[in-house]
This record gives C-alpha cells, structure tokens and sequence, in this order.
C-alpha cells in the first residue's frame, strides 16, 4: 500500500512540473491599445494585457515622443504616473496630462523563470485633445511656423519629420460644428494647393485615414522618397449650408537613414567572404537579419538562421556584418540587410541587394604549395586544363637554350675544319 501511494505521489508531482513547465514556456504575447485619447489636465490610463501566469514577472513601461528618437524608462517612483499590475495584466496611469506626454507607450513584460526572455509590446498612441487651444496635433517631429488663422479654418502642423522607411502621421483638427462633414486629404509636390494637388482616396492602402467630429488624421504606412511633399487637409460641411473649408499645407521632410551596403562582394571558391551593413538609427531595441536570393529581386528571398553553422553574423550598434565561412559555388547571389526597429513603433528598414561574385580558383596539381584564398592569387578560368604548369615553361626555356647551344658549336666544330 505504502508502495502504491508513494508510486501515484511521484506521479502527480512529474505531471505538475510538465504542466508548470509548459505554462512557463507559453509565448507572452503584451497586447496594448493602438490609440488612447485624453484631454489636457485629465488622467490618461493604458492597460497592458498578456497570456502568462505573472508570477515570475517584471513588468516595465516605455516611452517616446517621436519615431526616430529611442524610447526612455518610466521609474516607478516618477510621482506624474501611478503604475499598477495584476497576474494578467499592467496599467500605467498618466495623473494629469500635459502636451509633453504626446507619443508612444509600450509595455514590456521580463520573464526570469525558467529562462531569461524580453517581450515588447506594439506603441499605443496618446492623442491629447486640447479643447481650449487652437492647435492639437498627433505625437511628430513638429515645428510650428504658422501664425494666427481664421477659426473656421482646418489646422495642421506646418511641418512633419518622419524617418525613411517608417510611418508618419499627419493630424487636422478644426472647431466647425457640423454633425454632417465630410474630410478629405490632398497631396502636392509644391507648396499650393492648386488643380495639380491630388486627391488621397480611401481606398488606397499606403494610407490610412481616421475621423472624429473635430479632427481627422493620415497615416502613411511607409515613408518613401516619392511621398515627400505637401499634404492638405479640407472639410467639407454640408447643413446648414454647403461650405468647404481648406487648410495650409503640412510639408512632410523625409529623415533618410539609409543601410548602406557594398553593392558587389568578390571572393575565392574556399575562403572566406565578409558583408557588412551600416545604418544610422539610433533606436534602442534592433533587431538584424540577413537574408539570401539568387535573383536581385527581394520576393524571393530566404532569411539566414543565426545558428546555421556556415555563417558568422556580428552586430554593433549602427552596423551589422555576415561572414560566410567558407564560400561554395552555391553561395553565388544577392545578399539583404533588414534592420527592424520595435520602439517606438514597429518599423522594419531594408537594403539593396549586395552581389557576391565567386571567383574560380585552380591549383597547381604539380606543387605543393597550398592555395592561398585571397583575389590577388584567383585566377578566373574556364578549365583547369587551360591553366599551364609552371615547372613546364621552366623545363622548356632549358631545353631550348641546350638545342641552341649544341647547334653553335656544331657551326663553329664545322667551320673550323673547312680549308
């Protein structure tokens, strides 16, 4: 009996360390809201949620006013804040908002046990709605330069900073009381807003558009070069009367932070073959990765796994290398440098492809001297019979100065015996 019951003990107690273990592995995966709204002088809460149990936990907060800029902690001891946490979940409470509280919150959860991990979540955008002043704009680089405008008149800000590859946010607020409006956005290479300004449609999936009673924002996904330019913001109010309404021009600057990569890599069939990747971001949580492609193309390409045993990555903090440690022909392609950025937005930068050229290397069958890997010694060919033996062009210079010898002296040996 005492058998049996020590027997069923073992058993209960392996089966609740496999089920405390397969918990304490389960993915955390920090849900916050996108957006929050606050007015100016009020309290602002984000709730943090995620699927673990918290016991073994540490749950911190970040924040950020722009997307270029790297996100700072916010200490628990900060008395502007008031931070509160369950099993499942973790609130951050701003006590009184004020306009420098504008941009992103993350929340991030550590997990100690059993394995030291890190989980972020997305950004959860405070919009500050200030009711009393005549400007309130999204969370961007922004500098204001435009002056006192008629109330009834759309404002946005009259500048907007974005870096290259990320999203950036353009906001129009406006005091016309109109339960029925209308927003539209246009778009212009110059600074008027004229018949050559065209219109953003909903529909188009670079953007995204939202609408309040008093303000309307544009997102544009990704930041190219061909989106620099002016946006325009018009309102369009239909009761009492049919009235539109036309804002100034928000001038959108693209911040290029461009990877730069060596656009052709040459090396030697055997040795070895370094790429490296430089960028200026200057955020705080990277991400690198590296990818391959037969074809210049991006479509098609396969993203190289850190623990493959071919490759040696390297990264610093504006740099990122790969190094194959031993090229073969199959290795011939395009190679891609991804930098992805999680603070404070989710934004993934990539490079141009960098062409690795493989050159063909044939030793010398006849010496024993080993093939050095570097491009001064590669020799491109075809074959290796079309490669000549040195020790062959040696013996035939002797040879041919022996037969030129014994022909001298046989035409002297004669001439002298003439009469």
């Amino acid at each position: 009996m005492d058998r049996l019951c020590v027997r069923t003990f073992l058993l209960m107690f392996t089966v609740g360390v496999v089920i405390k273990s397969s918990t304490q592995d389960t993915e955390v995966e920090p849900t916050v809201p996108a957006t929050v709204e606050a007015s100016l002088g009020s309290p602002a809460a984000i709730n943090c949620t995620f699927q673990i149990n918290a016991t073994h936990l540490i749950m911190n907060w970040f924040f950020s006013q722009t997307s270029c800029n790297g996100s700072k902690k916010i200490e628990i001891h900060d008395e502007r804040y008031n931070l509160e946490r369950g099993d499942t979940w973790s609130s951050l409470t701003i006590k009184k908002v004020v306009s420098d509280d504008s941009g992103w919150y993350f929340c991030e959860v550590i997990q100690e046990s059993p394995t030291l991990k890190h989980y972020l979540s997305n950004g959860s955008h405070l919009i500050i709605l200030n009711f009393n002043s005549p400007l309130s704009i999204k969370p961007t680089r922004v500098i204001v330069k435009s002056a006192t405008q008629d109330t009834d008149q759309p404002l946005i800000p009259a500048t907007v900073e974005a870096c290259s590859g990320s999203s950036a946010t353009i906001n129009c607020t406006f005091q016309i009381n109109a339960s029925y409006s209308i927003v539209n956005w246009y778009f212009s290479e110059t600074p008027d807003h004229s018949s050559e300004s065209k219109k953003i449609e909903i529909h188009d999936e670079r953007y995204h558009q939202e609408k309040r009673e008093t303000w309307s924002s544009l997102t544009i996904k990704e930041v190219l070069s061909n989106v620099s330019g002016w946006y325009f913001c018009q309102v369009i109010q239909h009761i009492p009367q049919l009235r539109q309404y036309h804002s100034n021009g928000s001038h959108l600057i693209i911040i290029d932070v461009g990877l730069l990569i060596p656009e052709t890599v040459k090396a030697c069939l055997g040795s070895p073959a370094v790429i490296k990747c430089t960028y200026q971001i200057t955020a705080s949580h990277l991400r690198q990765s590296w990818y391959f492609s037969q074809a210049p193309d991006f479509s098609g390409s396969k993203k190289l796994e850190v623990h493959d045993e071919r490759y040696h990555l390297e990264k610093g903090d504006t740099w990122s290398s790969l190094t194959i440690k031993k090229v073969v022909s199959d290795d011939s392609g395009w190679y891609f440098c991804e930098v992805t950025e999680h603070i404070p937005q989710l934004k993934h930068y990539r490079s141009n492809g960098s062409h690795l050229i493989i050159i063909k290397v044939y030793q010398d069958r006849y010496s024993t001297d080993a093939c050095v890997p570097s491009e001064s010694f590669c020799t491109v060919s075809e074959s290796p019979s079309s490669v000549t033996p040195t020790w062959l062009i040696w013996t035939g210079s002797v040879l041919g100065c022996a037969v030129l010898a014994i022909a001298m002296a046989i035409i002297w040996s004669t001439r002298r015996r003439a009469p």
